[in-house]
């Protein structure tokens, strides 16, 4: 055992590029990716990257799962924190799903994900699809784009000339999705309920697609 632990072989490094002049981007498990304007960064995902500045830098979230938010209040110190509307009550108040969860998770009908934070996230503004937000850079857009959660949103902005999506875990890559589980949901025009929905969001999933298609993007960045 001790030989395999230590023939295991180490992660890959995290690949940095510079996308364009004012976009950054680090891939890794959680990707990182953000828009440089003079000495402030606004990133939109947040993975493990040098390129964080605590204090100085915001944060967008296109949905609240815990793999996104870990860590964020203790040592991130974000300047302003952004997230979806409807993912609210997992990033306001998770204790509330932690506290029910004891009994629930015994006749849990709803089959949602269980990828919960456990301390409540102070975010400094809630978005819906449709609201604008204006940074030094750029302008970006805020659009529904559930599927991978009931209420996660992408980011339509340009930088450099170029138009572009940033789709959260909406698409995983050149065709491909992250997982079929987290699509799980009821499907009230078939008499489906969670239990039984398997990817059942999938069609809100392709919906998205075609909005996002329909916002014409030239990159899509996951």
């Amino acid at each position: 055992m001790a030989l395999a632990l230590l023939a295991w072989p180490p992660e890959p490094p995290l690949k940095a590029e510079q996308l364009s002049p004012h976009l950054g981007f680090e891939s890794g498990p959680i990707n990182a990716v953000w828009i440089q304007s003079g000495q402030e960064r606004v990133f939109i995902y947040r993975g493990a990257t040098d390129a964080w500045q605590a204090g100085s830098s915001s944060l967008l979230l296109p949905h609240g799962r815990r793999d996104l938010i870990s860590g964020i209040d203790q040592w991130m110190r974000p300047k302003a924190l952004i997230a979806p509307a409807d993912d609210r009550p997992w990033l306001e108040h998770p204790e509330d799903f932690w506290e029910s969860f004891t009994k629930a998770r015994f006749h849990d009908y709803a089959q949602q994900t269980t990828k919960v934070g456990i301390i409540p996230v102070a975010i400094t503004q809630w978005v819906e699809g449709g609201e604008k937000l204006q940074w030094p850079a750029t302008q970006i857009e805020v659009l529904d784009t559930p599927g991978f959660t009931r209420g996660s949103v992408s980011y339509l902005c340009e930088v450099d000339g170029r138009r572009i999506a940033f789709t959260g875990d909406l698409i995983y890559g050149d065709g491909q999705l992250l997982d079929l589980y987290s699509l799980q949901d009821a499907v009230p025009e078939a008499k489906v309920g969670g239990y039984h929905g398997y990817a059942g969001r999938l069609g809100a999933l392709i919906g998205s697609l075609e909005s996002i298609l329909q916002a014409e993007p030239d990159w899509l960045v996951p």
